[in-house]
């Protein structure tokens, strides 16, 4: 993901097209989100913990790095919307969630 990530950042520099600029970022973001690990439950001592990592984790990824690029340079785009209106974690970070 780190690597397909780098691609889609050069793509977004080469291209004059904003809508495909706007999906460059998102792919970008989808990449990124990809590079959390996922808790295992087999890896912690018991349940409680577990559940503290998921939260975190389910934190983290709202928290995306591009979300805010997404949304400030290309909320206009087409693209936008289709992403804001399929991705609850887009939803949640332009709430404020």
């Amino acid at each position: 993901t780190f690597k397909a990530e780098s691609f889609y950042q050069q793509a977004k520099e080469l291209t004059k097209d904003v809508n495909f600029k706007a999906r460059c970022v998102w792919m970008a973001a989808k990449c990124s989100q990809k590079q959390y690990p996922v808790p295992a439950y087999e890896s912690f001592s018991d349940y409680n913990l577990y559940e503290k990592a998921t939260i975190q984790f389910a934190k983290d990824i709202r928290k995306n790095k591009y979300f805010k690029e997404f949304a400030a340079d290309y909320g206009k785009t087409n693209f936008y919307k289709e992403a804001f209106n399929s991705c609850v974690y887009l939803k949640d970070y332009v709430r404020g969630k």
